[in-house]
């Protein structure tokens, strides 16, 4: 069988729930006027990044399957977690 490695990319979207006092703390650690957008990105980033990097530290939270077409242990690898 001809194993290739082929880049994939999804787009996670979600609510978040802001208020003024997550907005003044954001303000607060010296950053610049942030968009209620650009800290409900912040928010997810902060939140999921530790998540996704923990997929790259231990392969063993790689588990599972995809029904009738494959298990996932060894096909999924280097995640990174971009901003746009």
């Amino acid at each position: 069988m001809n194993i290739r490695i082929v880049e994939a990319k999804l787009v996670i979207r979600c609510d978040v729930s802001l208020n003024d006092e997550i907005k003044q703390r954001l303000l607060n650690g010296g950053n610049k006027p942030l968009t209620e957008e650009e800290i409900a990105n912040q928010l997810l980033y902060a939140f999921l990044n530790p998540k996704i990097e923990a997929f790259n530290e231990d392969q063993r939270l790689i588990s599972g399957s995809w029904d009738f077409v494959c298990d996932f242990d060894g096909k999924l690898q280097n995640f990174v977690l971009d901003e746009e």
